[in-house]
Protein backbone atom coordinates (compact mmCIF):
# COMPACT_ATOMS: atom_id res chain seq x y z
CA UNK A 1 0.00 0.00 0.00
CA UNK A 2 1.53 3.28 -1.10
CA UNK A 3 1.31 6.69 0.50
CA UNK A 4 -1.55 9.04 -0.35
CA UNK A 5 0.87 10.69 -2.79
CA UNK A 6 0.04 7.74 -5.00
CA UNK A 7 -3.10 9.70 -5.85
CA UNK A 8 -1.26 11.80 -8.41
CA UNK A 9 -3.26 12.78 -11.44
CA UNK A 10 -4.37 9.93 -13.65
CA UNK A 11 -4.70 10.16 -17.41
CA UNK A 12 -8.00 8.94 -18.76
CA UNK A 13 -11.55 9.90 -19.25
CA UNK A 14 -13.18 12.13 -16.69
CA UNK A 15 -16.95 11.50 -16.91
CA UNK A 16 -17.84 14.97 -15.60
CA UNK A 17 -18.98 17.66 -18.06
CA UNK A 18 -16.17 19.24 -20.09
CA UNK A 19 -14.99 22.76 -19.33
CA UNK A 20 -16.71 25.48 -21.35
CA UNK A 21 -13.77 27.84 -20.79
CA UNK A 22 -10.36 26.29 -20.03
CA UNK A 23 -9.23 29.39 -18.11
CA UNK A 24 -12.14 29.21 -15.68
CA UNK A 25 -12.34 25.49 -15.02
CA UNK A 26 -10.24 22.55 -13.79
CA UNK A 27 -10.87 18.87 -14.53
CA UNK A 28 -8.77 16.32 -12.65
CA UNK A 29 -8.81 12.60 -11.88
CA UNK A 30 -6.88 10.93 -9.06
CA UNK A 31 -6.47 7.33 -7.90
CA UNK A 32 -6.61 6.18 -4.26
CA UNK A 33 -6.04 2.65 -3.03
CA UNK A 34 -9.05 2.68 -0.70
CA UNK A 35 -12.55 1.33 -1.41
CA UNK A 36 -14.85 3.60 -3.43
CA UNK A 37 -17.52 3.82 -0.72
CA UNK A 38 -14.93 4.92 1.85
CA UNK A 39 -13.34 7.40 -0.56
CA UNK A 40 -16.72 8.96 -1.30
CA UNK A 41 -17.47 9.37 2.42
CA UNK A 42 -14.07 10.99 2.94
CA UNK A 43 -14.53 13.20 -0.14
CA UNK A 44 -17.85 14.50 1.22
CA UNK A 45 -16.09 15.43 4.46
CA UNK A 46 -13.24 17.10 2.54
CA UNK A 47 -15.73 19.13 0.47
CA UNK A 48 -17.41 20.34 3.66
CA UNK A 49 -14.04 21.57 4.92
CA UNK A 50 -14.03 24.03 1.98
CA UNK A 51 -17.15 25.76 3.41
CA UNK A 52 -19.57 25.45 0.50
CA UNK A 53 -22.81 27.43 0.62
CA UNK A 54 -24.67 24.36 -0.69
CA UNK A 55 -23.97 20.67 -1.26
CA UNK A 56 -26.19 18.16 -3.03
CA UNK A 57 -25.81 14.47 -3.74
CA UNK A 58 -26.87 14.15 -7.37
CA UNK A 59 -26.23 10.43 -7.99
CA UNK A 60 -24.56 7.39 -6.47
CA UNK A 61 -21.11 8.49 -5.26
CA UNK A 62 -21.52 11.86 -6.93
CA UNK A 63 -22.06 15.29 -5.41
CA UNK A 64 -21.99 18.91 -6.40
CA UNK A 65 -21.30 21.92 -4.21
CA UNK A 66 -21.44 25.69 -4.59
CA UNK A 67 -18.58 27.90 -3.39
CA UNK A 68 -18.68 31.70 -3.07
CA UNK A 69 -15.98 33.79 -4.72
CA UNK A 70 -16.52 37.46 -3.86
CA UNK A 71 -19.98 38.10 -5.44
CA UNK A 72 -19.80 35.08 -7.79
CA UNK A 73 -20.44 31.38 -7.29
CA UNK A 74 -18.33 28.45 -8.50
CA UNK A 75 -19.37 24.82 -8.78
CA UNK A 76 -17.39 21.80 -7.60
CA UNK A 77 -18.41 18.37 -8.89
CA UNK A 78 -17.08 15.16 -7.32
CA UNK A 79 -17.59 11.67 -8.71
CA UNK A 80 -16.04 8.52 -7.21
CA UNK A 81 -15.92 5.22 -9.06
CA UNK A 82 -14.36 1.84 -8.39
CA UNK A 83 -11.09 1.06 -10.13
CA UNK A 84 -9.43 -2.27 -9.47
CA UNK A 85 -8.83 -2.56 -5.74
CA UNK A 86 -9.09 1.19 -5.23
CA UNK A 87 -11.10 4.08 -6.57
CA UNK A 88 -10.87 7.03 -8.90
CA UNK A 89 -12.08 10.46 -7.85
CA UNK A 90 -13.07 12.74 -10.71
CA UNK A 91 -13.16 16.46 -9.92
CA UNK A 92 -14.47 19.47 -11.81
CA UNK A 93 -14.27 22.97 -10.38
CA UNK A 94 -15.71 25.67 -12.62
CA UNK A 95 -16.62 29.34 -12.49
CA UNK A 96 -20.17 30.14 -13.50
CA UNK A 97 -19.19 33.52 -14.94
CA UNK A 98 -16.18 34.62 -16.95
CA UNK A 99 -13.41 33.10 -19.00
CA UNK A 100 -10.56 33.36 -16.47
CA UNK A 101 -10.57 32.49 -12.77
CA UNK A 102 -7.15 33.75 -11.57
CA UNK A 103 -6.31 30.22 -10.41
CA UNK A 104 -9.26 29.91 -8.02
CA UNK A 105 -10.48 26.56 -9.37
CA UNK A 106 -7.01 24.96 -9.39
CA UNK A 107 -6.51 26.16 -5.79
CA UNK A 108 -9.86 24.72 -4.78
CA UNK A 109 -8.89 21.31 -6.14
CA UNK A 110 -5.48 21.49 -4.43
CA UNK A 111 -7.17 22.39 -1.12
CA UNK A 112 -9.68 19.58 -1.54
CA UNK A 113 -6.91 17.10 -2.29
CA UNK A 114 -4.89 18.27 0.71
CA UNK A 115 -7.88 17.72 3.01
CA UNK A 116 -8.72 14.40 1.35
CA UNK A 117 -5.14 13.12 1.69
CA UNK A 118 -5.24 13.82 5.44
CA UNK A 119 -8.55 11.99 5.76
CA UNK A 120 -7.26 9.01 3.76
CA UNK A 121 -4.21 8.72 6.02
CA UNK A 122 -6.50 8.68 9.08
CA UNK A 123 -8.77 6.13 7.41
CA UNK A 124 -5.83 3.84 6.69
CA UNK A 125 -4.57 4.09 10.24
CA UNK A 126 -8.00 3.23 11.58
CA UNK A 127 -9.07 0.53 9.10
CA UNK A 128 -6.06 -1.00 7.44
CA UNK A 129 -3.48 -1.29 10.22
CA UNK A 130 -3.47 -4.63 12.10
CA UNK A 131 -4.58 -4.40 15.71
CA UNK A 132 -1.31 -4.43 17.65
CA UNK A 133 -3.04 -4.52 21.04
CA UNK A 134 -4.10 -8.14 20.62
CA UNK A 135 -1.86 -10.53 22.50
CA UNK A 136 -0.45 -13.51 20.61
CA UNK A 137 -2.41 -16.61 21.35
Amino acid sequence: MGPPGQNRGVQGENPLPPCAHEGACELRTFYFDVPAAALYTLAREAVQSLDPVATEEVADKRLTSVHPVVVFKDDLDVHVQESGEGALIHLRSASRVGRYDFGVNARRIRNLMRALNELVVAYRLEHLTPDRSASPG
